[in-house]
């Protein structure tokens, strides 16, 4: 009954994290496109290209941290 108990809670703890990183994600898609706008309304092409090497630097970060969460996760219900 224990572990059918852990089960539940886990699951439900999954179902929150995911509603949270979705609503997150979302807010995130929403910002990339307004932060890609102003980065191409520079008209200077040096301070154009490093705001853009510093974006793409946080973006890959972002995608690292998501699957590095996930993987965790899947961990997790492996030992489950």
């Amino acid at each position: 009954k224990n572990i059918e108990n852990n089960i539940k809670e886990t699951e439900l703890s999954i179902e929150k994290l995911t509603k949270r990183n979705n609503k997150t994600r979302e807010n995130f898609e929403n910002e990339k496109d307004n932060i890609e706008k102003i980065i191409h309304m520079i008209g200077e092409p040096l301070v154009q290209d490093k705001l853009s090497q510093m974006y793409s630097a946080i973006t890959l970060d972002k995608n690292k941290f998501q699957i590095d969460l996930l993987q965790k996760r899947i961990d997790r219900l492996k030992h489950s």
